[in-house]
């Protein structure tokens, strides 16, 4: 389906936290065979922040009713789970130099911002794969 759409000239956005090369890989890929712009951009927070967010988050569903998403992840294993995921992140950064960092430390609000100019700029580059690749 994503494919259609980026044939249709539409976008299309994943947004997830993608932490292994594999599936960024193929995304590319099918973006290359229906000759869209590839794009990769990463939210990063401070991982003491995200620890903290994750637990919150955690705690507020509780209270909820509502079971978190890695529900099957014990408390006492957040912070090695949360430290995993930034090793990963540095990991994606360093193997794939093109990816756009955006910087979420100061708040939702700039983060935003720093988000929208980063689209803009990629949309002026108007960037797209050659015809034949």
């Amino acid at each position: 389906m994503a494919e259609a759409h980026l044939r249709a000239g539409h976008d299309v956005v994943i947004p997830q936290y993608l932490g292994r090369t594999g599936f960024i890989e193929s995304l590319e890929a099918l973006a290359r065979r229906a000759e869209a712009a590839f794009c990769e951009l990463v939210l990063m927070d401070a991982e003491a922040t995200v620890f903290d967010r994750f637990r919150a988050r955690r705690r507020s569903l509780a209270a909820a009713g509502e079971d978190h998403p890695q529900v099957d992840l014990a408390d006492d294993a957040v912070a090695g789970a949360v430290a995993d995921a930034f090793r990963r992140l540095r990991a994606i950064r360093s193997e794939r130099p093109g990816t756009i960092v955006i910087d979420a430390a100061d708040g939702t609000e700039a983060a935003y911002a720093r988000l929208r100019r980063a689209l803009v700029d990629l949309e002026t580059a108007q960037v797209r794969w050659p015809k034949g690749r």
